[in-house]
């Protein structure tokens, strides 16, 4: 079973959005609240949408689910992607849709997904984006919001999308500071014997809410979360570090090593020892995202071909 990290994504300040232009190394299994849009500019690129396998090359263009489980990874060829990381909070602009979320289908490596209109104008819109991102000058937030909300309308105009309507008083990602709230917590407290009655107390939820709370938001329960970050750390100090197999399995909680060893192997499908051994990220740090440089006027040269 692979462990699901929660990724905390820092937004502008004027927009509740993130774009940037990257070459992709490799990711682990992770999940955000924002809609995630990709754009490969250069070479090619695996991502993995739950259980699907998608090969994306350049010109290709994919969007991830508030909340949906990916992970990417670069192929044999060197790669530069754009990426367009949107809160849900743009999508309730209107009082309406404060109760809904949505799920678009947007894939072109996808031959099942169907659109009403040919993925270029979709790619345009992706690429005017980053150019406006790069952009200076007083008319810069205005034409990414420009741009933002026109790719919002694509999206409802072209695509085909699930609607989830929500009770007004029902635990949905309006409630974005709550859910840090709850991670962060488990985040630092994750090898306390007394987590979920700590938790509980500190975020005002009783055991069922709490439990509720976050099968709604992610699908997981708090010992999914709680069994993702041992692993992380555990991964981590197998690589970064030369501490004991014992000492490592203190560090990230367990009562003993055994405990360790069959939880490890049940998330990742082979033993502490084998990981350390194996060559995957060594010397890295276990960040949600590897990112690789990338020559910044080629990007834009490439960005511009969609205009």
């Amino acid at each position: 079973m692979e462990s699901y990290i929660f990724e905390s994504i820092e937004h502008q300040k004027e927009l509740p959005i993130n774009v940037f232009v990257t070459s992709i190394d490799s990711s682990c299994f992770h999940w955000h609240y924002d809609y995630e849009v990709v754009l490969v500019l250069k070479g090619s690129i695996v991502i993995y949408m739950g259980a699907d396998r998608y090969t994306l090359r350049a010109g290709d263009i994919i969007l991830s689910n508030s909340k949906s489980i990916h992970s990417l990874s670069r192929t044999h060829e060197d790669n530069i992607c754009l990426f367009i990381q949107i809160h849900p909070d743009l999508l309730n602009y209107s009082a309406g849709k404060k109760n809904r979320s949505y799920n678009f289908y947007l894939n072109s490596a996808d031959p099942n997904i169907r659109i009403k209109k040919d993925y270029y104008l979709f790619k345009k819109t992706a690429a005017n984006i980053g150019l406006a991102h790069f952009s200076e000058g007083d008319s810069k937030e205005y034409r990414l919001k420009a741009h933002i909300f026109s790719l919002f309308a694509d999206l409802f105009d072209y695509t085909v999308y699930d609607i989830q309507q929500y009770a007004r008083n029902a635990d949905t990602y309006e409630s974005p500071e709550a859910f840090v709230k709850i991670i962060t917590f488990i985040e630092k407290n994750y090898t306390s014997s007394t987590l979920t009655e700590d938790l509980c107390k500190s975020v005002g939820m009783s055991q069922p809410t709490l439990y509720r709370f976050l099968k709604n938001t992610t699908g997981l329960t708090i010992h999914d979360v709680v069994r993702s970050f041992k692993t992380e750390k555990a991964k981590a100090m197998l690589k970064a570090t030369d501490k004991t197999i014992s000492f490592i399995s203190q560090e990230c909680g367990y009562s003993n090593e055994m405990s360790f060893y069959r939880a490890f192997k049940k998330e990742t499908g082979i033993t502490p020892t084998e990981y350390r051994l194996s060559g995957s990220i060594a010397g890295k740090n276990l960040n949600v995202q590897g990112y690789l440089s990338f020559n910044r006027n080629e990007a834009l040269k490439l960005l511009e071909q969609y205009i």
